[in-house]
């Protein structure tokens, strides 16, 4: 049984042009750990947290703020800054937000910051409140 399971994985294999195929099943297992093992993507879909769109902007500090925020209210542990801001940088197509080095800080200075969204929840001087 173990052999013919093999054959017919390999014949499907070359059905498929040497592409593997993956389950919907599959897909939503990897989703699901992924979930668990990365808060950032559900924090990125709260909509009492994030808010997107074309003309919004924040900077990285203010946002992993309200991500801390967001995490102590979830219960949640947050990541450090450096991976969260990497996780955000490498999904920007996902998200639909863009990494930018000239984002108005509150003191009008250019700072490091994502535009296309925004928060829900109040940030002052890279604290959320």
């Amino acid at each position: 049984t173990i052999f013919r399971w093999m054959f017919d994985g390999l014949q499907r294999l070359l059905q498929n042009n040497y592409q593997f195929t993956i389950s919907e099943r599959t897909r939503r297992n990897n989703r699901e750990a992924v979930s668990e093992n990365c808060n950032v993507f559900d924090f990125m879909t709260d909509e009492g947290a994030v808010v997107y769109g074309k003309e919004k902007s924040i900077t990285c500090s203010d946002f992993y703020a309200v991500y801390e925020w967001w995490c102590r209210d979830n219960a949640l542990t947050a990541l450090k800054r450096d991976s969260f801001i990497t996780i955000l940088k490498t999904n920007e197509a996902r998200f639909g937000i863009s990494c930018d080095f000239s984002v108005l800080n509150e003191q009008g200075k250019r700072v490091r910051g994502f535009k296309g969204l925004n928060t829900c929840y109040k940030v002052r001087a890279s604290i959320a409140v």
